[in-house]
């Protein structure tokens, strides 16, 4: 091999090297209490990049996700903030840490791990969240971007195979045991996961339906591969006996290629960057503005699909309020339509409505007094 070559490659590699995006975390020191009433501190991550707008996609999604607000530095440049604004779901936050945050797949994909205990005395389990983000443009990864709906189904059917397959093992293990007494550890082991074989696959021969039902949310970025998961057996009142946990299912390499789309196989397998196409709003926070001014971040939903399933989980903030103002979505073919909710019955609710416009989101906010241009994007 030539000199020249060598020196090319060597550059080549120097160049990746710098492009490779880095991320500080800086965290945001909130104070508020747990379900018991007692103080409590959580140290929330906020990631701080030469790229802030980059950084910022990321910060806007995980504070919307895991308590419905705004990163505090966003609302009034403050190092903390106490108050309500900080909560999980329905019952409340006891603990919460980060547990890892790493650059994978040669620096192309971010991923973050929250871990807390969110329903003690209750359940005072420790739960785990993963999000993932292209690493150069702060985008959470979603899975109707990176799999392919041509070979989606055949997907499902691999995935919904090994985890029966799996079941069906844990359960010929089980009635190998010596002790089937009532009320025994293995009884109600074997009886836990007959019901759960029983109720994730009602019939012998697979459906892609058996799987791609839960898939939306379900995906995790890894190495070189992806992970699936189903809500773990044992999720109701028996996660003692449940020695399996999340049902989950990975593939990776010349395996998962099939199954992605050109962007799924830059980001996770390395091949060349496609050109992206059209813009995917779902699963993302969009930044905006109302008539070219008045700030506004929408939040539109993980779980939507590429059917005409509504959206779930849709929100937006004015301003600076943390306050998040829910919505009520409807889509019209190519419009999307949401709409305040909790307004009186006979009353007209204030609207926004949209089309994917490029790589815009264009439209209109309106109520009873007025009606502002809306533009925006992911």
């Amino acid at each position: 091999m030539s000199k020249a070559v060598l020196l090319g490659a060597a550059l080549a590699a120097l160049l990746c090297a710098c492009a490779t995006p880095h991320f500080e975390n800086v965290p945001i020191v909130y104070q508020t209490r747990d379900n018991a009433g007692k103080a409590l501190t959580i140290s929330f991550p906020y990631l701080v990049s030469k790229d802030q707008e980059v950084a910022d996609r990321i910060n806007l999604f995980m504070h919307d996700d895991m308590f419905h607000a705004l990163p505090a530095r966003l609302i009034l440049a403050a190092p903390a903030m106490s108050g309500p604004m900080l909560h999980w779901g329905s019952g409340g936050i006891d603990a919460m840490w980060l547990d890892s945050m790493a650059l994978r797949n040669g620096g192309r994909t971010l991923s973050i791990v929250i871990e807390g205990r969110y329903y003690c005395p209750r359940d005072c389990a420790i739960h785990r969240d993963q999000f993932d983000f292209d690493a150069n443009t702060g985008r959470h990864l979603v899975d109707q971007e990176l799999i392919d709906k041509r070979t989606e189904p055949s997907l499902g059917v691999v995935a919904a195979q090994a985890t029966r397959e799996r079941l069906r093992a844990e359960v010929a293990r089980l009635e190998q045991s010596k002790d089937h007494s009532p009320g025994s550890v293995a009884a109600r082991q074997l009886a836990l996961y007959r019901a759960c074989l029983h109720d994730y696959f009602p019939h012998e021969v697979i459906s892609p339906a058996d799987w791609l039902a839960q898939l939306p949310g379900s995906m995790l970025v890894g190495e070189g591969e992806l992970a699936f998961f189903r809500v773990g057996c044992g999720n109701g009142g028996d996660k003692d006996i449940d020695t399996i946990g999340d049902l989950r299912f990975s593939l990776g390499g010349p395996a998962l290629r099939p199954y992605l789309t050109p962007y799924g196989r830059y980001l996770v397998l390395g091949e060349s960057k496609p050109a992206m196409p059209v813009v995917n709003p779902y699963g993302q926070v969009v930044r905006g503005t109302l008539d070219g001014a008045f700030p506004l971040t929408l939040f539109l939903g993980t779980y939507h699909l590429w059917d005409d399933t509504p959206m779930t989980q849709v929100r937006y903030y004015f301003g600076r309020l943390d306050q998040p103002v829910m919505l009520t979505p409807k889509r019209l073919g190519d419009l999307v339509e949401l709409e305040e909710y909790g307004h009186d019955a006979g009353t007209v609710a204030p609207q926004l409505r949209f089309r994917i416009d490029g790589k815009r989101l264009r439209g209109q906010w309106s109520d009873t007094r007025s009606t502002r241009a809306f533009e925006g994007r992911p």
